[in-house]
């Protein structure tokens, strides 16, 4: 489930500005580029190290293709969603990101994670 929006309880912000008419009361939106997933499939590496080769291909794939498929979606529906709102005056403002990004890839976190398994 997404974090609630502040001030509008049990709205998710995919919802809102699917559904919403936020640009009714927001003229401007900034753009993060991130977003909160309220589902997660995790596996540490020596688990994943146990099971058999076929195994563990068969998860890979069968984890990574839908993973995909769904941000593919998101950033489409995203995309639609802003075009859309930018025809009714909304003014979306693109933030540095790169400091964001950059601090968890200073911990240990990330970088283990991205090694092959």
């Amino acid at each position: 489930m997404d974090r609630p929006s502040r001030g509008i309880r049990g709205a998710s912000r995919r919802t809102l500005l699917a559904t919403a008419k936020l640009y009714e009361v927001q003229e401007y939106f900034r753009l993060t580029n991130h977003l909160w997933a309220g589902f997660h499939i995790s596996f540490t590496r020596a688990d994943c190290k146990v099971l058999p080769p076929d195994i563990q291909q068969f998860v890979t794939k069968n984890f990574t293709e839908p993973a995909t498929a769904e941000r593919d979606d998101f950033l489409k529906m995203t995309r639609t969603q802003q075009q859309n709102r930018a025809k009714r005056g909304v003014i979306f403002n693109n933030p540095n990101t790169h400091p964001f990004r950059e601090m968890p890839c200073k911990t240990v976190f990330y970088p283990e994670m991205k090694k092959p398994t």
